[in-house]
């Protein structure tokens, strides 16, 4: 956590590097569930060079962890671990998904969940991926598209494997 914000951590691919940049403070929560409650301790992370702290860190003694914070969307060809994390893939299906998802389709709501590992979002029951090739038109934060949850989405794009899976071509954001 910093600044009372909890990161999600992942992993980056093997080969892959990031730039460490300066020491950040933040604490790792601990586990208090039925054995006691154990204290919070310090955690030493540190920044992403040319990334905002308030957007992702690294694990300075292990590289590959990379801590995310909530509400930004990493598989946007604007986020600038984008090509780290995927490799300059700027779709994350693979080609036989890409031949099954033909339909276009449209869906408006509110946005009940986002899942910033997995590039979702989610509003009537539809599952919604963004990548490196979907167009987002909304609310910024650090200059990054930034999601908290509750807002309007109108969203256009190509329905895959069955009704309730859409990649998004073009979601447009309003609060």
């Amino acid at each position: 956590m910093i600044d009372d914000v909890p990161y999600i951590g992942t992993t980056i691919p093997a080969g892959r590097r990031v730039t460490l940049g300066a020491p950040v403070k933040g604490i790792s929560p601990r586990c208090n569930d039925g054995g006691g409650p154990e204290p919070d301790v310090d955690a030493q992370v540190a920044s992403i060079a040319g990334v905002p702290v308030a957007v992702a860190v690294v694990e300075p003694n292990a590289p590959q962890a990379v801590y995310l914070a909530p509400g930004y969307l990493p598989d946007l060809a604007s986020h600038p671990l984008q090509e780290l994390l995927h490799g300059g893939k700027r779709r994350w299906i693979d080609a036989r998904d890409r031949r099954r998802c033909r339909d276009t389709a449209h869906v408006s709501g509110i946005l009940d969940e986002r899942d910033v590992l997995t590039g979702t979002l989610k509003t009537h029951g539809t599952i919604i991926a963004v990548d490196g090739r979907t167009d987002y038109h909304g609310p910024l934060r650090n200059g990054l598209p930034y999601l908290t949850g509750g807002e309007h989405l109108d969203v256009r794009g190509k329905r895959c494997r069955h009704r309730e899976f859409l990649i998004a071509d073009r979601v447009e954001v309003s609060r």
